[in-house]
Formats: C-alpha cells, sequence, structure tokens
C-alpha cells in the first residue's frame, strides 16, 4: 500500500508539470491563395507574428519553416520574442537568441518553394523562456531568410512585416509557419485531477490502516 501510495504522489507532482505545444500558427502551404514570400535581412524587411499565452508557460523548443535562397543555408539568424503592444506596434523584446550554423536542425520538407530554393524544417532548443499570460510578437531575422506564410485556416490571421528604411509597419494576411514547444510551470495551486489523485491515496491508505487495526 506504501507503494501505490509514493506511486499516486508521484504521479500528482508528475501532473504539475507536463510537456505540451504551447501554441501551434500552423504549416506553409505552396497552394495557397494567401502564400507569398518575404524576405528578411536581405531586403531589410522584419516580419512579426502573434501569439497568446492564457497562463504561465515555459518555451523550451521552436519550430518553424523557411524557404532560403541559399541552398544549403549555413548562416545564423536571430529569434526574439517581444510584447505585443496591439493596433500593428512592436513592444519591448523580452527574449532573444543569435543561432549559428549547428545551433538548428534544417531538414528539407515537401513545399514547392519555385522559384526559389528548398523550404526546410528548422527547430532548435531554447534555454527556457518562462512567459506570463499575455500577448507577444515573434520575429526571425537573419540574412537571406525567405518566409512561407502559414495557412492557418483563420480568414483573420495576420502577421506583420516592418520597413528598416523608413520604420513603416503593415498587416499582411496569412501567418507565419511556427510552433511553440514547452511545459506548464508548476502551479502553486494544484490542479482538480492532482487534487483527486491525491486525496484518493491518501483515502487507500487511511482505509489499508483500519483494517490493519481491526485485525
Amino acid at each position: 500500500m506504501k507503494r501505490l501510495f509514493l506511486a499516486a504522489l508521484l504521479a500528482a507532482a508528475a501532473a504539475l508539470a507536463h510537456a505540451d505545444i504551447i501554441y501551434d500558427n500552423g504549416l506553409g502551404r505552396d497552394d495557397s491563395l494567401r502564400s507569398g514570400y518575404y524576405s528578411t535581412a536581405l531586403q531589410q524587411q522584419r516580419l512579426y507574428d502573434d501569439f497568446s499565452l492564457a497562463g504561465a508557460r515555459t518555451i523550451d523548443s521552436v519550430f518553424f519553416q523557411m524557404g532560403l535562397t541559399e541552398d544549403p543555408f549555413v548562416g545564423a539568424f536571430t529569434f526574439t520574442i517581444y510584447n505585443d503592444a496591439g493596433g500593428g506596434n512592436i513592444g519591448s523584446a523580452v527574449y532573444s537568441q543569435t543561432l549559428n550554423y549547428g545551433d538548428y536542425a534544417a531538414i528539407p520538407n515537401a513545399i514547392v518553394s519555385y522559384p526559389y530554393t528548398t523550404f526546410y524544417d528548422v527547430s532548435f532548443a531554447t534555454s527556457g523562456i518562462t512567459l506570463g499570460a499575455g500577448n507577444y510578437l515573434l520575429s526571425f531575422y537573419g540574412l537571406d531568410l525567405e518566409f512561407r506564410t502559414a495557412n492557418t485556416d483563420d480568414p483573420n490571421g495576420a502577421f506583420l512585416i516592418q520597413f528598416e528604411d523608413s520604420g513603416d509597419v503593415f498587416e499582411i494576411a496569412g501567418g507565419m509557419p511556427f510552433r511553440l514547444d514547452g511545459t506548464t510551470p508548476p502551479s502553486t495551486v494544484p490542479e482538480p485531477s492532482t487534487l483527486l489523485l491525491s486525496g484518493a491515496a491518501l483515502g487507500a491508505l487511511a482505509l489499508q490502516r483500519r483494517r490493519r487495526r481491526k485485525g
């Protein structure tokens, strides 16, 4: 019974923090009218897309898709998360990470990128970004990065493009293809399922003790 009790407690603790998809913005498509190609540093443009968190989350890894004007791509790029100031305004940066060749994995995918070169599924680990509930923007920026917009099946989906020479920001229908993976940090208030599990373990232990006393 002690083993059962300990197992229940371990399961309850594990339930407090679990791996999950933090945010999924969809995959790139080559057959969508909303798809398009946008350069970043090559044409002095910055792309931003938004995501929202309902509660605190820790982002451990990032997945996104990009096409490259240089194939294979062996360069560096920077991943940055900003506060979303709303109304097409970019808030302050809350996290930034520069990735050099070898810091990320890039695997060719099936997206047709003519007249450009190969599109890639790119993934990399972060240093562990814990963000609170709120609205954010993210950006991938680097020499010769070409992005295919994602078909998120959301007719109201949009991302921002900023021209560095003028600072002007425009909204474009579609979305950047990315996914954020990570964990939900342990909560100071146990979830209902955790409370039920712990209560069941304690009840079983109490019942076992009563049986021993009667015996």
